[in-house]
């Protein structure tokens, strides 16, 4: 009994962790939604929105030191144990590059084409609709693996969404004779959608993860 409250505790924080990295996410939506949206970046608001994406950070890693104390403690047997010491890593990155991609665009305050605008918020849309259904797995752990299986198929579904935004982006900055961008914009907005999109991959390989974890719980 007291290392099943050990678990249900593990699991417990772990919805807090993922409520706290979906914070990062919106906020993350609002810096790209002033970023596009405006006709000029305005700096102050782009560093304080920034900084909104960023201090949440801190406190999705408080969490996840909480549920790695848990672990060490004696949360679940040792055989599955290594598996929810590495999920809140895994997730714990999906944060750390919205932070990231948030801090260079406050630095670099880039002048966007309207294509890449709409391909930016597109991205970006897609990204919280995969993470969206990646929390619904989190309904199901650890019992209902079947579940959690098929959650899984459908968070990979939408990160192919995001895969064809990624591409379709991609076609137009190297393959549009007409958007007159030069090679060194070319790059830049190329790492741009590929960090963007490269989000839902994270979370897709968590989701998969986070599946056969629960098929070695259940073997």
């Amino acid at each position: 009994m007291f290392f099943k409250k050990r678990e249900d505790k593990v699991i417990e924080l772990m919805g807090k962790h993922l409520d706290k990295i979906e914070e990062t996410l919106k906020a993350f939506e609002l810096l790209i939604n002033e970023y596009t949206d405006c006709c000029a970046v305005d700096p102050a608001k782009i560093r304080e929105l920034s900084f909104r994406v960023h201090e949440r950070e801190p406190e999705a890693d408080n969490i996840r030191r909480q549920i790695q104390k848990e672990l060490i403690a004696g949360a679940f047997l040792p055989f599955y144990r290594e598996n929810f010491l590495k999920i809140p890593d895994m997730i714990d990155v999906i944060a750390g590059d919205a932070v990231r991609i948030s801090k260079e665009l406050y630095l670099q305050q880039l002048v966007l084409p309207n294509e890449i605008k709409i391909y930016m918020k597109q991205l970006t849309t897609a990204v919280l609709e995969t993470y969206n259904k990646f929390l619904e797995m989190f309904n199901y752990m650890p019992n209902n693996v079947d579940k959690v299986l098929a959650l899984a198929e459908e968070v990979s579904t939408y990160e192919q969404r995001a895969d064809k935004i990624e591409w379709d982006a991609k076609k137009f900055i190297f393959m549009d004779k007409n958007n007159n961008l030069d090679k060194t914009d070319k790059l830049i907005f190329k790492n741009l959608i590929e960090t963007i999109s490269g989000i839902a991959d994270r979370i897709e390989n968590s989701a998969e993860y986070i599946a056969l974890t629960m098929v070695k719980m259940r073997v």
